[in-house]
């Protein structure tokens, strides 16, 4: 065998080996996103109430939820997504015009669970969104009603509608790919039923996508509406102390473990199946509103916090300098002044104290946020760096030298 053949059967024996890796490590990322509903979902289960700062709140009623949005059912929810998935891929097997071309074919080989990932994704993000911002508004003076209709809006008929209208610039695109470029299971220039059905697959996944959008948009303006409007039921220090504030944050630590691992599957999509530019566009606009829809509640927390702890600690700093007044009398102190020196004193330590916390709110959860990030982050810069003209020529020329 001369070079060129081993060369070819070297190279045959890579790609093997690199379409059953993608594969499993495919199989894994869907794994890991329904671990990450089906764990979340038994954390909650045996909850009915908790006791935070003394106060009793109400864990979130599932009623003011969406059924398709709840954490109940998860692992249903998950065994129709695939079933979906495997029956559309079953229909357009049986639609084939050529059934070697259809199971040779990346794309075909890569949607059943890709397709899956999508929706077990979309139902992740709905259901983070509904459940934090419940639990978020229970701690404060906010009616339940209003954040009850605010959910219907985000996660009802109109979001629907509204991730229809900006999915279509997405789908006019791959209209544009799948008219073209894109190699059709009939061998010829005319779509068979089967391709067809992959365009329709494509554009149910960037109305997916659109819809995690939306949310996303949705949760960042709700987050800072009842964060600024409405102060919270418990006083400063056991909010902080409690880490009251904690579900509107939650949302982003949350959402950013779902976009790690939908990123990944993204990513080994595009090394299977090949990807335009606009898989990686999709991609960044999550990330980025993920991102955006994190930071300006993290601000508005922090500056509402800053504002409280501020009235706070005026008030006990009052305190402290009656106590010093009262000290600075040379009578006996009476068993009043005694208990009033003793709660000043423990006002002077709680203020101390409130000041370290006021300084942490949102850190650990903006590490957790920007780590969880960085991976698909870095991932798409890379790409458009790799694909630039420079790059291009640089690999052009390292080629003709090592030829």
């Amino acid at each position: 065998m001369d070079l060129s053949g081993r060369a070819s059967g070297w190279a045959g024996g890579w790609m093997s080996l690199l379409d059953l890796g993608t594969t499993i490590a495919a199989t894994v990322v869907l794994a890991y996103l329904v671990a990450i509903s089906v764990i979340g979902a038994r954390r909650r289960a045996a909850r009915v109430q908790m006791s935070v700062g003394g106060q009793e709140f109400e864990t979130v009623d599932p009623t003011a939820i969406p059924g398709w949005a709840s954490r109940q059912r998860r692992g249903l929810f998950v065994i129709l997504a695939l079933g979906f998935a495997l029956t559309v891929w079953a229909v357009a097997f049986v639609l084939a015009p050529d059934s070697r071309r259809f199971f040779a074919a990346r794309e075909w080989q890569a949607q059943p669970l890709y397709l899956a990932a999508h929706l077990v994704a979309l139902r992740l993000f709905a259901s983070i969104f509904a459940h934090n911002y419940l639990e978020g508004v229970e701690r404060l003076q906010q009616p339940e009603e209003d954040a009850r209709a605010a959910i219907a809006t985000v996660l009802g008929p109109l979001a629907f509608l509204a991730a229809v209208l900006v999915a279509l610039p997405f789908c006019l695109s791959d209209l544009r790919h799948f008219l073209g470029a894109y190699e059709k299971l009939s061998g010829t220039a005319t779509p068979s039923a089967a391709d067809w059905m992959m365009y329709a697959i494509w554009c149910l996944e960037w109305t997916i996508n659109a819809l995690i959008w939306v949310i996303l948009v949705g949760a960042l303006f709700l987050n800072v509406k009842s964060v600024r409007g409405y102060p919270f039921r418990s006083p400063i220090y056991d909010v902080l102390l409690e880490r009251h504030y904690r579900p509107f944050l939650r949302m982003g630590v949350q959402g950013a473990s779902v976009t790690l691992a939908f990123g990944i599957a993204t990513l080994l999509y595009i090394l299977h199946a090949g990807g335009e530019w606009t898989d990686y566009l999709g991609l960044g606009i999550t990330i980025t509103l993920l991102a955006a829809s994190f930071v300006p509640p993290l601000f508005a927390l922090r500056r509402k916090v800053n504002i409280a702890v501020a009235d706070e600690m005026n008030t006990l700093q009052a305190r402290a300098r009656d106590s010093s007044t009262l000290e600075a009398t040379s009578a006996p102190p009476t068993l009043a002044e005694v208990d009033t020196r003793q709660r000043n004193m423990q006002a002077l330590l709680r203020l101390l104290h409130l000041e370290r916390l006021h300084q942490n709110v949102g850190q650990r959860e903006a590490t957790a946020v920007l780590v969880r990030l960085l991976a698909p982050a870095m991932t798409i810069g890379w790409s458009v760096w790799s694909n630039s003209a420079t790059v291009q020529k640089l690999l052009e020329a390292w080629k003709r030298l090592v030829s």
